[in-house]
């Protein structure tokens, strides 16, 4: 019993431990113009709001300061008359214009710290022009925190539309190994799909979905609103376990009015603390949860399956996009790139997805531990992980 005992704290404790340890990223895009011994430079960093609560950063004249310190160009001292910070739609901007003299043979050397003196895990992407033309990506990371651009040849650097596609793919790869609500969400789709059928089924409307809604928020089709984005992605981990748990239970009636009373108490302190704004829209997602619930636990239906999952899909590809749209695509080769960051994920989803069902068909093949024991604790693990980034998203 011990081991299980172990488990069971480990994933009692998991929706903290995830908190964490959830994603952190930012982003930039600069543009340098050389023209003889003078360097224009433009860069705009973006911050999700959600990032900088973890860091209490959220305000205007904090982030300034903190960014003023942590972000250095050796050919130029920043001050405040050559910066700009503004929010907007859940991101906070700060923005550099600034001009730098260098003698001949000197770099322009940039050094990022911002953020990784207080998160070691955090990475920052940078898209890069110079003179107009597209450099490869660079990744700032906790061990990597420095760019130097050649000033007597920059072309030197220059990549091709290809590199775009590989630079892209990589991204993608990365996003997802760190996106622990999409693997959460994952585990789930494989947790309540017993047979191989049904999660090819459930994968696929997945993929389908977020592909769909993925490209959609990219190319500027559709531009919603991340927050809640954001949220419904914690409320669909949640929704999953919560399934898992009604079906297996012969007191469905009783889940049901759960989740009722879960709604009523939280569209009555979202609409005390936040209005009217995005209310209709959780209110419609209490419909679709409790409709959901009912028609799933009444039908076995594959075509609903390969609906529900897309659906789901669709939600968690806004994300995906949303992510891609901070970092910005390069204009000259946008779908090469955009393939390659869809492919990366797909790529990093099904290593995961077969990780995760290479260790659920071993813990089923377990004789000396009950597996609907563990399944219940991963299933309540999801409820505990998926509730509390919907309401803290949401909040």
């Amino acid at each position: 019993m011990r081991p299980l005992k172990g488990l069971l704290t480990l994933f009692l404790f998991l929706p903290l431990i995830l908190f964490a340890h959830q994603r952190s990223e930012s982003y930039s895009n600069w543009s340098i113009e050389i023209i003889e011994n003078k360097a224009n430079i433009k860069a705009a960093f973006n911050v999700k709001e959600s990032v900088l609560l973890k860091y209490n950063l959220d305000d205007l004249s904090s982030l300034e300061d903190y960014l003023l310190k942590s972000v250095s160009i050796s050919l130029c001292k920043l001050d405040r008359s050559e910066t700009k910070t503004s929010y907007s739609k859940g991101i906070y901007k700060f923005s550099i214009n600034v001009d730098c003299y260098f003698e001949e043979g000197q770099a322009v050397k940039i050094d990022n710290k911002a953020f990784f003196d207080i998160d070691s895990s955090h990475s920052h992407i940078a898209r890069i022009k110079v003179n107009n033309k597209n450099y490869p990506e660079k990744i700032f990371l906790k061990t990597d925190q420095s760019l130097e651009i050649n000033t007597k040849s920059p072309e030197v650097f220059e990549k091709s539309s290809f590199s775009s596609f590989f630079s892209y793919l990589g991204l993608g790869l990365e996003h997802i190994s760190t996106g622990f609500d999409h693997l959460a969400f994952l585990l789930g789709l494989l947790l309540i799909n017993k047979n191989l059928k049904n999660i090819f089924i459930a994968i696929t409307g997945f993929t389908l979905g977020h592909t769909l809604s993925f490209c959609a928020a990219v190319l500027g089709v559709i531009y919603p609103s991340s927050g809640f984005v954001e949220a419904t992605i914690g409320f669909s981990i949640f929704i999953l376990g919560y399934e898992y748990l009604s079906r297996d239970r012969d007191n469905f009636l009783n889940y049901l009015q759960a989740m009722l009373l879960f709604w009523v108490f939280f569209l009555i302190s979202f609409y005390y603390f936040n209005g009217s704004y995005l209310f209709s829209g959780y209110l419609g997602l209490m419909i679709f949860c409790l409709s959901y619930l009912i028609i799933v636990n009444k039908s076995k239906n594959l075509f609903l399956s390969l609906l529900i999952t897309s659906l789901f899909g669709l939600v968690h590809g806004f994300g995906f996009g949303g992510y891609l749209s901070e970092v910005g695509l390069p204009q000259e080769s946008i779908y090469l790139a955009l393939i390659g960051f869809n492919l990366g994920v797909e790529i990093g989803q099904i290593i995961a997805a077969s990780f995760f069902l290479l260790a659920l068909l071993f813990i089923r093949k377990l004789k000396t531990i009950n597996e609907k024991i563990i399944e219940s604790i991963l299933a309540i693990s999801l409820v505990g992980i998926g509730a509390f980034w919907f309401i803290e998203r949401s909040f």
